[in-house]
């Protein structure tokens, strides 16, 4: 590894995590000239993808993990794809595969990692469903369809969702089902009804959903 490269890591190290052209500018005290040059560098490397926020503010997810080409598909690049919120990680988890996942995989392992904010990140990937028989199918497999069903209806009450046809509504209700989603306790305060209709303890209350309805504002 050369100086050059040993800076670089340096650099992502410093700058780990969510960035703009502007705050790399300030953490390293270079002009903005400068900071665009180091982001185009980072990209080469594979330690930056870029990511869209609200009105096209361009955000560089940075970590020093990407020195290596990896082979497959960051998870959480996927989510920060298609979700509203933009998420960032020391840790790293691949989907080998040779093709992009489709949202119906994205969604479903995303519950399968029990991670909270990327569980909630994830909630927008409702809106990119194209096959609700397949992400029943796959929530099966993990023994999650009633799960996925609870956190479908708590979202389409905060954020715009495709419609759930009802054979496959029906199915997920009669399905398979994790009384709580992660390893620990968690109950909801404010979704005791759909709760009670998926018979599943919800790990959301609305004052986590409270980040989906700024954007909708």
């Amino acid at each position: 590894m050369g100086k050059n490269d040993v800076k670089l890591m340096e650099i992502a190290k410093k700058l780990q995590g969510l960035q703009t052209v502007s705050t790399i500018s300030k953490k390293l005290n270079v002009k903005r000239s400068t900071a665009i040059n180091y982001a185009w560098k980072l990209r080469k490397k594979n330690y930056l993808t870029t990511e869209y926020a609200r009105n096209k503010v361009r955000w560089y997810s940075i970590t020093p993990l990407k020195f290596r080409k990896r082979e497959g598909y960051s998870l959480y690049d996927l989510v920060n794809k298609y979700s509203r919120i933009k998420l960032s990680t020391t840790e790293d988890y691949i989907i080998h595969s040779k093709k992009e996942p489709l949202p119906e995989e994205i969604l479903i392992k995303t519950m399968t990692l029990k991670k909270f904010r990327l569980m909630l990140a994830s909630l927008d990937l409702f809106n990119k469903i194209n096959d609700w028989s397949k992400l029943r199918k796959l929530a099966e497999k993990q023994n999650i369809e009633r799960n996925v069903g609870a956190l479908y209806d708590v979202a389409r009450n905060f954020i715009k969702v495709k419609k759930m046809d009802k054979r496959t509504r029906n199915a997920m209700l009669r399905g398979s089902g994790k009384k709580f989603l992660f390893d620990y306790e968690i109950k909801s305060k404010n979704f005791k009804e759909i709760e009670k209709k998926w018979r599943v303890f919800i790990p959301l209350n609305k004052a986590d959903m409270e980040i989906f309805e700024e954007w909708s504002t």
